[in-house]
Order: structure tokens, then C-alpha cells, then sequence
């Protein structure tokens, strides 16, 4: 029986492939297909990159909100307020005691978020917040090989018996400040010195012999386990010591050529004493000159003949650490010629007479490039900004020191650049842009010291000061011969500050009546413009009446009643006059370089308990 074949029959045949159309339909599906997948790959390694990028500048805001916060927590100045000359320990209202040590600002220019210094003292004792009293640690290199015999040195501070080049303490100088992108910070101990048999070690090194190591002798050397130390040829003094120190006299030749390590006894702001040195006073600080007190914070870059100003905050551990950088042990060396070694006549590095030259590509001084201990100041990296500001109570924002900005009552705020009482401290151009402390033995002002009411006829006063009071309500200074007679007396509501004048300038205030002549002559012999106790009290009339011939006996104390001194006297009732700093803020603005994701961080924090 034979079969027909169904397809031969119908003249039909079969397909052996696809057809071009076909094929260019599959691959196109194919690409877009590929295309998609790409598209979705590349969305997703996008976002693990982004997410990644905010975590690593999240992870970077956490740990400088926790560095930044634990050092101002810990600082030893408790009670931000500035020291008037002549302060008195006994009798004024801000105690010493919760005044140790220094905090200070520089903003130079305050449009500016790339030039800020905050440097302060911290001590682990000081902390109120927490209980983190984890201490310090630093470089301690060894200055004998046995610190049994030796045990009044740096490298046995943190209790170990055999050299381990390292130190310890409870206490620091800290340096924050940013140079070319990279934010630093600079640690410098304080000397603790471990106690032996029961007393107090003095924090100045001492050998066996009972020989200061660094009093220089005629070789210029001083002896380390590594070796002599020697000028320009080995280390410098701040690569073997993390320590806070200054240059003073060597009492052998009458010169400067002595380190002086700084003890917890510099943290004493006492007026006088010559038996430690205070570092309340600039010129004993890390970034200032000695001999004037004022900071080092500027250099500059020259670009083919053209020079202009450079910031650089403070110096590095590369730069302090390089071999010509002797100071505060030597003099130091000058790259005069940019080929790596010293050339110049050696000098102090923070006198700011004398030049510094930054390199133009990586901002690092010429002259002490190259030190052995680079970057270990580091603390973080493509750094756009790095703004310090203070609480203007009057003007109830954060400020940077120095501004000129008004309130909408049109008054200057209190660290308005017109209420700067000392004009003369503060980098070269700076415009009255630094916070400092100070210390009541330079017998000078404070750059700023904020009041309620600032006394008339001072540089701080404005008339425009406290609209919502009246005129006539404003504190003026007492006056004598106030009465009833002559309707001159008091009124409940009034405001005075005490008149009371150095007239001498013996440091202390003498009564109406006391000047040379026996007469007063009121008011050409104007107050002195810091006494009494710098206006830290006005006193409000709160019983109408008369003031008498002599000044009645003012009370340094917070609602203590003065009775005046006139037949139908006066009450008055004491108030604080002054602001002490309530809150710093840092603001931060870095990236993530992978991502390029910017990222900003403000840090406020408070300065009272």
C-alpha cells in the first residue's frame, strides 16, 4: 500500500532556520534585554557605592562628634570667662578653681571656614558629664636605659619600670585646625609625674646625677637611650617628647637654651607666683612666641615671585619632628633654598617676624618637611571647612568673635569686633577675631569679657545697649551727695555700678577722696575700666533714698543687700553683671572622595553645669 506524503503534496517545504527578521528581532531583544540588566547592575553597585559613601562620612561625623565632645567635656576651664587683670582668687565671684588652664578661639577671617584655631586645655579630673578618665598618652623616649635610677623622667610616667617610649598624663594642650583639606589635631602632654617616696616629683626631668637633662652644655647634646641628640644632625626635641613645653633662660649663661616642661601646675591661673609657668599666659602655649605672646598661624606660598599670605594653623608632628625644627631645645634651621637641608641662621619658629615658606602643592613648611612623624596628628581627611562660632547671648545666635552684626533692637552683640577690649592680641590681620581666656597676671585685658551692662565710658559701652529698659534705668556709675533736699536721691529701680579707682596704680582701689591732692575731682578721675571686679556686679535700687559722702561697702555676692552711706540711706541689692561663654559649635563640611557625596556636621556644645 503506498502513503502519499501530506507536505510533498502541498507543494510546501520545510523551514531549515529563522529568517533575517527573525534574527535581527532575537538579538535586538537579546541587547535590550542586556541593556536592562546593565542598567539595573549599574543602579544597584550605584547605590551599595552611595550607601556605602554615607555610612563611611556617617561613621567620620560620629567619630569627630566623639572626639570634639570628650575634649570640650573634658577641658580644665570650666567657667569660660576671661581673667581681668589683677583678678583677685579671694574676692572674685568666678572662682579660680573651675579656671585652669586656657580656652581660646581664633577666627581670623571670620567669612572664612578654612583658617579657625580652637586650642584649650583638657585634664581627665576636669570631666563633670561623664566618667571617661582614660589618660593620655603620648612619646616619652627614654633618657637613660635604667628608669630605676632615673625614674624623674617622661618615659616613666606611665608606670612601667622598663623604657617602652611611651608617656602618659591626665592632662593636654589640644590643637585643632585645618590646613590644605585635612583637619588635625595636636595632643601635647602635660607633665604627671609619678610620685617618689611619697612626695611630689617636679615635672622638670632629672637625671641620676640630679642634672637637668636640658640645660644645654657646650656640646649642645642631651643624652637619650637612642643616643646624644645634637642640633640639625638626629631628632627634634618634639619627636622624642609628645610634651608641652617652652624655651626659657638657662640660669648657667643667662640665655635662652633651656627647655621648661610644662607640669598640672600650669594649669594654675594664680596672679603671681614664680615657681611654675601658668598656661593661661599665650606665651607659654604650643603655636605662640615667648617673647610676645602672640600666635603663629600664618606663612606664605610663593608662586613665581608672587607671595601671598598662607594659613597654617599650627605647626605638624611632620614638621616639628623634622631635624631642623629644634626648637624649643635649639634654635631652628631655614631651608633657605628648598633643597631639603638647613641653610639659614636659626631662629624661633613661632616668632612671627620670622618668615615661613608653605609648599604651594602640599601647604607643608619647606624648611621642615620630611619629619619622621607624619601625619600622626592626622584626624580626618578632604576637610572643606572647619568653622568654630560662640553663643552671642545678646544677640541669641552663634557668632564668630569679632563679627558686626546687631540685633533687631540695634544693639552690637557682646563679641561684636566694637566691644574687643584688647585689640592687640591675635594673628596679623586677624580683626579682633580671637576668644581667649587670658591670665590675670599680663596686666592687660582679655579680647572680650560679655556683660549684661557694659559700664559708660567704656570702650565695650554703647548707648543703644538694652532698648527694652529706659534710659534713665540704665546703670550709671554712683554718685555721691544724692538727696532728697535737692531731689537728686535714688529710686527703687535704679541701676549703679560702684565708683571706686586706682588712683595710684597700685593694683588696688582706693575710696572717694584718695587721690594725691585729698580730693576727688568728679568725674575728670574717671573708674578705672576694669574695677571694681570688673563689673561683675551692678546693684539695683531697692529702697528709696539718699548716697553719702563716701562710697558704701559694695558686696561681691549674688543678692547680698549694701546699705548706702547717706542720713536717709539707699538699699541695694547685688546682681550678676556677666556672661560667662555658654556653648561652642563646629561646623564641618567634608566629603566622601569615592562618592564625592558631601557631607556637613554641626557640633554644638554646652559650656555650663
Amino acid at each position: 500500500m503506498r502513503l502519499s506524503n501530506p507536505v510533498s503534496g502541498s507543494g510546501t517545504k520545510v523551514r531549515q532556520g529563522f529568517t533575517l527578521v527573525e534574527m535581527l528581532v532575537a538579538v535586538a531583544l537579546v541587547l535590550l534585554m542586556m541593556t536592562m540588566f546593565g542598567e539595573i547592575f549599574s543602579i544597584a553597585s550605584s547605590s551599595v557605592s552611595l550607601q556605602r559613601g554615607i555610612a563611611n562620612n556617617d561613621q567620620r561625623a560620629r567619630a569627630m562628634d566623639t572626639m570634639f565632645r570628650g575634649d570640650i567635656s573634658k577641658r580644665s576651664f570650666r567657667d569660660v570667662l576671661g581673667f581681668l587683670p589683677g583678678e583677685d582668687p579671694n574676692t572674685t565671684p568666678h572662682p579660680f578653681g573651675g579656671r585652669r588652664g586656657y580656652f581660646s578661639i581664633s577666627t581670623n577671617d571670620r567669612f572664612n571656614g578654612a583658617d579657625d584655631v580652637l586650642q584649650l586645655t583638657i585634664n581627665t579630673a576636669s570631666i563633670r558629664t561623664n566618667g571617661d578618665e582614660t589618660p593620655i598618652f603620648g612619646r616619652g623616649t627614654a633618657l637613660s636605659a635604667s628608669l630605676v635610677d632615673s625614674p624623674n623622667q617622661p618615659d616613666a610616667d606611665d608606670g612601667q619600670v622598663e623604657p617602652d617610649r611611651t608617656s602618659q598624663s591626665s592632662a593636654a594642650e589640644v590643637s585643632y585646625f585645618l590646613r590644605r583639606g585635612n583637619l588635625y589635631r595636636r595632643v601635647l602632654l602635660i607633665r604627671e609625674p609619678l610620685e617618689l617616696a611619697g612626695e611630689e616629683t617636679e615635672p622638670q626631668p632629672e637625671l641620676a646625677d640630679g642634672s637637668d637633662p636640658f640645660q644645654l652644655t657646650a656640646t649642645g647634646e642631651y643624652l637619650t637611650s637612642f643616643g646624644p641628640r645634637s642640633p640639625g644632625m638626629t631628632a627634634s626635641f618634639w619627636s622624642d617628647f609628645d610634651f608641652s613645653a617652652h624655651r626659657t633662660l638657662n640660669p648657667d649663661t643667662g640665655l635662652f637654651e633651656r627647655v621648661q616642661f610644662h607640669g598640672l601646675n600650669s594649669l594654675e591661673n594664680e596672679p603671681t607666683g614664680a615657681t611654675f609657668f601658668s598656661l593661661g599666659k599665650p606665651s607659654f602655649r604650643f603655636g605662640h612666641d615667648v617673647v610676645t605672646g602672640q600666635p603663629r598661624e600664618f606663612g606664605v606660598i610663593n608662586n613665581d615671585g608672587d607671595v601671598q599670605l598662607a594659613f597654617f594653623g599650627r605647626f605638624l608632628q611632620e614638621e616639628t619632628s623634622s631635624v631642623n625644627f629644634g626648637y624649643p631645645q635649639w634654635d631652628s634651621g631655614f631651608d633657605t633654598d628648598g633643597d631639603g637641608t638647613a641653610d639659614g641662621t636659626g631662629a624661633n619658629p613661632f616668632d612671627p617676624a620670622v618668615a615661613h615658606v608653605l609648599d604651594g602643592e602640599t601647604r607643608v613648611i619647606t624648611s621642615f618637611r620630611g619629619g619622621q612623624r607624619r601625619s600622626e596628628d592626622l584626624l580626618l581627611t578632604n576637610v572643606h571647612e572647619f568653622r568654630v562660632e560662640i553663643w552671642d547671648e545678646r544677640l541669641q545666635r552663634f557668632v564668630a568673635p569679632g563679627h558686626e552684626d546687631f540685633n533687631l533692637g540695634g544693639e552690637m552683640g557682646d563679641y561684636h569686633q566694637d566691644r574687643c577690649i584688647n585689640t592687640g592680641y591675635g594673628s596679623a590681620g586677624s580683626d579682633r577675631a580671637a576668644f581667649d581666656t587670658w591670665h590675670p597676671g599680663l596686666g592687660s585685658l582679655p579680647p572680650y569679657r560679655a556683660m549684661q551692662f557694659y559700664p559708660p565710658g567704656s570702650v565695650a559701652f554703647n548707648t543703644a545697649d538694652n532698648p527694652g529698659i529706659p534710659a534713665n534705668k540704665r546703670p550709671e556709675i554712683w554718685a555721691p551727695g544724692r538727696t532728697f533736699g535737692a531731689m537728686t536721691n535714688y529710686e527703687v529701680g535704679d541701676r549703679v555700678f560702684p565708683f571706686t579707682i586706682d588712683l595710684n596704680g597700685n593694683g588696688s582701689d582706693e575710696e572717694l577722696g584718695a587721690s594725691s591732692d585729698g580730693v576727688l575731682d568728679f568725674p575728670t578721675e574717671s573708674h578705672s575700666p576694669t574695677r571694681p571686679m570688673g563689673y561683675a556686679f551692678y546693684y539695683v535700687c531697692i529702697r528709696a533714698g539718699e548716697s553719702g559722702s563716701t562710697a558704701p561697702p559694695w558686696q561681691a555676692r549674688e543678692g547680698a543687700l549694701v546699705t548706702d552711706t547717706g542720713a536717709n540711706p539707699a538699699i541695694w541689692r547685688a546682681v550678676p553683671n556677666l556672661r560667662p561663654l555658654d556653648a561652642v559649635r563646629v561646623t564641618l563640611r567634608f566629603i566622601d572622595p569615592g562618592t564625592e557625596r558631601v557631607r556637613q556636621v554641626s557640633i554644638t556644645q554646652s559650656l555650663t553645669e
